[in-house]
């Protein structure tokens, strides 16, 4: 099978490859559409510790059930999927404590989705495979991963009807952030980006969309001077998690959803969350109740999650390399990848 391999900074190249066997308990998807992530960019331009070179990296993906086990019975040939990267083991230490998405013991698919074929268990589907309904396109299915990354972190952010937001970066896991935020009835949403193009999107989504350096003023105005009820750092930018701190108000939330760089360090005022009672957390990642829950979202609201508009450049598999450029260029907004002639 063709599959995009990954190989060190600034490399990934098409090989062909073998495609996987099945086993007894074991599912093979032919994947139509994948997209490229955050955390692929990342790789390609600086490496990753989670990936080495002869990876195939791509994680968030549909296709279609093409063999399986005689074992299997959670799914069957012909069935149109989303299929989440992982699925938790359910007995480990945080799977206990209800924190599945920091499971130590995941069980992951075969290989990457920039690939023709992927690989998983029955216990995997079980837990991480979603049956499409004929209207969902895998386009739209293919926004399940990041979105239940999204209401893992926003579920945790606490968003009430009333509040104001403040979401700190217009890349695809920020505006996603922005939907999911006014499906929780936010009432305000403010969006600050440096880039026009993101800036524009966000707009066209619901969002008082400005630069970083109108935030404070913006914020401000809109609280009589308390700050946002929650602020969302959904971009890598250390700088930003003093700005979100001093942005929120008190007694108000911080939620670092942004992956930043090994080794990176941030200065914040202590006082902010003692005295001020600011409380700062971290996400990532999801669990399977998150899987579901985005993918029924996806299958069921569309007006309410017009995701594929997203989507600002198309590019097939033969032209990986230039897909991930534009990526790391920062012209698109998102990436798909037709493995397969996607919809």
């Amino acid at each position: 099978m063709k599959a995009a391999v990954y190989g060190g900074p600034g490399r990934v190249h098409l090989e062909d490859i073998q495609r996987p066997q099945v086993a007894a308990n074991e599912v093979l998807v032919r994947v139509r559409v994948a997209l490229i992530c955050g955390t692929d960019v990342k790789t390609f331009l600086r490496g990753h510790h989670s990936f080495k070179p002869g990876d195939i990296l791509g994680h968030e993906f549909t296709g279609i059930v093409e063999e399986t086990g005689r074992d299997v019975t959670v799914c069957k040939p012909g069935d149109r999927v989303a299929v989440a990267p992982y699925v938790n083991c359910g007995y480990c230490f945080y799977c206990r404590q209800g924190l599945e998405d920091l499971c130590v013991d995941k069980s992951y698919i075969s290989n990457g989705a920039f690939a023709e074929y992927v690989k998983l268990t029955e216990f995997h589907a079980r837990k991480g495979l979603y049956i499409l309904p004929p209207a969902t396109s895998f386009v739209r299915g293919a926004f399940s991963e990041p979105l239940a990354c999204v209401l893992n972190g926003v579920g945790d952010t606490g968003i009430e009807p009333a509040d104001v937001v403040l979401i700190m970066g217009a890349g695809p896991m920020g505006l996603l952030h922005l939907l999911a935020a006014h499906l929780r009835g936010a009432t305000r949403v403010v969006v600050s980006e440096p880039q026009a193009h993101r800036r524009a999107m966000a707009s066209s989504l619901g969002a008082h969309a400005i630069h970083p350096e109108e935030a404070s003023e913006v914020i401000m105005a809109y609280t009589e001077g308390r700050g946002a009820d929650r602020v969302i750092v959904a971009n890598a930018v250390p700088e930003l998690v003093a700005a979100a701190m001093q942005l929120v108000r008190p007694g108000g939330r911080v939620t670092l959803f942004g992956g930043f760089a090994s080794g990176t360090t941030v200065s914040i005022d202590p006082n902010r969350i003692h005295y001020g009672r600011v409380v700062l957390v971290g996400e990532s990642g999801f669990a399977p109740l998150h899987f579901h829950r985005a993918a029924d979202l996806l299958a069921t609201g569309h007006d309410a999650l017009p995701v594929e508009r997203l989507v600002t450049h198309r590019f097939s598999l033969d032209d990986i390399r230039e897909a991930f450029e534009v990526a790391a260029s920062q012209q698109a907004v998102k990436v798909e990848i037709d493995v397969e002639g996607g919809e």
